[in-house]
């Protein structure tokens, strides 16, 4: 039987339909999309600060998109990043002992009146098959106590890119956030800010990544 491209383009979609009520099924609730991006967000019992999630294919491939989400230069951050104006790494995986693993410091810059918010933020990365898994949730570290925040010290509770294969140069990319920013932000209110914060981060990491092949790029 000849395949041909709209064959698959057929069945890239189905298979990513049965995905994506797979992420509405694990306690997430499908929400609706935007920009091209799937959202979904999920609830805990107690409590009313929510995690958002954001799912979309990219024209690209896995080491393109891993490319972009390794590197720790500050300026090339700053371009895809939101709001962030400072990024200093504080460990890399040699001083930590474990592969495709940091520690950096960063800080935003938020809209008047809400005051600035910073984190310390540790990010490991895992292969699972052809696909990669990477995680980023707030940490603490010596050379930036919370006593020296450049405002108010927010608490990442985690952050993760789960960048599933499905050809060489085409990936599905999903974003997980829930984020506590501290401060006199009530919980309703920090719902609302990060409702579209995948939307954001997606749509931006992807053109970052057009920009780079990532053929240099350490994969796990």
């Amino acid at each position: 039987m000849r395949i041909t491209k709209g064959f698959v383009t057929l069945l890239i979609a189905f298979l990513l339909s049965f995905s994506q009520l797979g992420l509405a099924s694990d306690g997430w609730d499908a929400a609706g999309g935007k920009k091209g991006v799937n959202l979904f967000t999920k609830t805990y019992a107690g409590e009313s600060l929510k995690a958002f999630r954001g799912t979309k294919v990219f024209n690209k491939s896995i080491k393109q998109i891993y490319w972009v989400l390794s590197q720790k230069d500050p300026n090339f951050r700053k371009e895809w990043v939101d709001r962030l104006y400072i990024s200093e790494p504080l460990e890399d995986a040699k001083s930590l002992g474990v592969p495709h693993s940091s520690v950096t410091y960063q800080a935003y810059d938020t809209p008047w009146p809400i005051t600035n918010r910073d984190q310390v933020v540790k990010t490991q990365t895992e292969r699972d098959g052809k696909n990669l898994i990477v995680t980023l949730k707030s940490t603490t570290h010596g050379k930036k106590p919370a006593a020296d925040s450049v405002g108010v010290r927010m608490d990442l509770l985690f952050a993760i890119y789960n960048l599933k294969y499905l050809e060489d140069n085409k990936t599905e990319v999903t974003v997980s956030v829930r984020i506590d920013p501290k401060g006199l932000i009530p919980n309703w209110f920090s719902n609302i800010i990060y409702k579209s914060w995948p939307v954001n981060t997606l749509n931006r990491l992807e053109k970052q990544a057009s920009k780079y092949s990532g053929q240099n790029v350490s994969m796990p």
